[in-house]
C-alpha cells in the first residue's frame, strides 16, 4: 500500500506518493530543531571534505594563486575563481534536475528556477523546507501543491537547463516553446528609471564586484 504525506499549509496542501517524508529530509530535520541541516551531515554521509571548497565558500568564489607570464618576466598573483557546484533541485521528495551553479543565494535560485520551468505558477505554491550540502554537492529540497507535482511527473523527459538551448530531451514543439502568460499589469517604469536601475546593478553584485 502506497501512503500519501501530506503536509499542511494556510493557503495550500502538499502530497507527495510517498509513505513518509524523505529520509534525507528526515535526517536532516531530527538535529536541526526547526527545519535546518544539522551541520553538513546528511544521511550518513560524512560532512565537507577538503576538496569541497568551491561549495563550502558561500560568498561563491575561490582565492587562487596565478601566474602571469610575458616575453620578459613570471609574476605570481593573487587571483577569485567563480566557484562552481551540482545543485539538485528536488521536489516532494523526487529528484527532478542536476545543474552547475554558484553555490550561494539558492533560495532564490530554487525559486527562480521553479518559476522558469512552469514547474508552480505562483512563488506561493513553492517552499524550500532544506538545503544539504555533502561533498558531492547541494541538494534542494522543495514542496510543491500535490496537483503540481504531478503534473511535474507527467514530463518525461531529460531536462536541460535553459541557460543553453534548451531542446535537449523534449519530446515535442509543444514542450519547446511554451506560450508565456500576458502580463495583466498596466503599470509603466519611467526610462529613467530603467536605466539608473542597470546603472546600479553592479553596486549589488558582489561576485561581480569581486572578480568584475
Amino acid at each position: 500500500m502506497v501512503l500519501r504525506w501530506c503536509r499542511g499549509h494556510p493557503r495550500r496542501r502538499v502530497c507527495a506518493p510517498v509513505a513518509e517524508p524523505p529520509a534525507r529530509v528526515q535526517a536532516a530535520r531530527s538535529g536541526a530543531g526547526h527545519g535546518g541541516v544539522e551541520g553538513n551531515r546528511v544521511g550518513g554521509m560524512s560532512a565537507l571534505s577538503p576538496r569541497t571548497d568551491a561549495i563550502a565558500q558561500p560568498q561563491g568564489f575561490r582565492d587562487k594563486v596565478a601566474l602571469r607570464v610575458d616575453t620578459d618576466d613570471r609574476e605570481r598573483f593573487g587571483d577569485k575563481v567563480i566557484a562552481e557546484a551540482p545543485i539538485a533541485l528536488v521536489y516532494n521528495g523526487v529528484s527532478f534536475a542536476v545543474m552547475m551553479a554558484t553555490p550561494c543565494d539558492l533560495p532564490d535560485f530554487a525559486l527562480g528556477f521553479t518559476l522558469a520551468e512552469g514547474i508552480v505558477g505562483d512563488p506561493t505554491e513553492f517552499e524550500l523546507v532544506d538545503i544539504l550540502r555533502t561533498d558531492r554537492g547541494v541538494t534542494l529540497q522543495g514542496l510543491i501543491p500535490g496537483a503540481r507535482f504531478e503534473a511535474l511527473q507527467a514530463r518525461r523527459r531529460s531536462l536541460a537547463g535553459r541557460s543553453g538551448c534548451g531542446l535537449c530531451g523534449v519530446e515535442a514543439l509543444e514542450d519547446a516553446v511554451r506560450p508565456l502568460p500576458r502580463v495583466q499589469s498596466r503599470a509603466g517604469t519611467p526610462r529613467a528609471a530603467v536605466i539608473a536601475g542597470m546603472g546600479a546593478l553592479a553596486h549589488d553584485q558582489p561576485l561581480n564586484a569581486a572578480r568584475g
